[in-house]
């Protein structure tokens, strides 16, 4: 939300005559400074859901089919093979933690670390440099798995189509659908259902860094954070940018 927020500041600026017309002009409201002037933060709605109920932003919902396939993956030589390779690591981290740590579930502890280490907190006892290189490191092949890439097929199962689909495939079709309507509407402004979208110029999903990298992984992109391991970084983004060619046809732009 507060993502969001910044983005639709950024978005809808204003100015000190505003006052009283896209924002209220009372004392209390929040403001900041222009060229030495008080300007207030324009209010716009942000439409959002419980993260419990939401199939689109949502990657990690419960689902049955993802459970499934997850669990075929762990049953690969890929995850035997990493399991084994870093036990040591696994137990350490179980001892010092008080809760089992698999590979499944080391991202909990390597989003700890990285938040404390950013903010400048001292880590728990017991977790030294060299264990935080090497917990990224494997976490970075667990994301990349979670999205069905870099993983080898299994029982006839192709993880880089069917994981994809599930994770990102909401939210992929969710774009192409508002992009199919926008192009139907400018060829045919007059229908009812184009109210809302002849006018349309931007439409933003605000969500976490697991989104991208689902929706990444539906794009065949050969990493999770467009061209890096690991998951996008805060404040990362993407833009699908529909283009008319002077010969009428459409295309779509995408960027990070």
């Amino acid at each position: 939300m507060i993502s969001a927020m910044s983005n639709m500041f950024a978005m809808y600026p204003a100015k000190a005559s505003d006052a009283g017309i896209t924002y209220p002009d009372v004392n209390t409201w929040p403001t900041y400074q222009v060229e030495g002037q008080k300007v207030g933060y324009v209010p716009i709605p942000i439409h959002t859901i419980n993260d419990d109920i939401d199939y689109t932003l949502n990657p990690d919902m419960i689902c049955p089919r993802q459970a499934y396939l997850w669990y075929y993956v762990t049953q690969t030589q890929q995850y035997i093979n990493l399991t084994k390779a870093n036990q040591d690591l696994l137990n350490k981290l179980t001892a010092i933690t008080g809760m089992e740590i698999t590979l499944s579930n080391l991202w909990v502890v390597a989003d700890s670390l990285f938040i404390e280490k950013t903010w400048n907190k001292t880590w728990i006892s017991g977790i030294t440099d060299d264990m935080y290189k090497q917990i990224n490191e494997t976490n970075d092949i667990i994301e990349y798995w979670n999205n069905g890439l870099q993983l080898e097929k299994y029982g006839g199962i192709d993880f880089s189509i069917e994981i994809p689909k599930i994770r990102g495939g909401s939210l992929l079709w969710s774009i192409i659908g508002h992009i199919q309507q926008k192009i139907d509407c400018i060829k045919n402004p007059n229908q009812d259902s184009c109210g809302f979208f002849n006018k349309l110029k931007y439409y933003v999903y605000s969500a976490h860094d697991t989104t991208l990298a689902a929706l990444f992984s539906t794009l065949r992109l050969s990493h999770t954070n467009w061209n890096e391991d690991g998951y996008p970084h805060y404040s990362s983004a993407v833009t699908a940018e529909l283009w008319q060619m002077v010969n009428g046809t459409y295309y779509i732009k995408v960027s990070s």
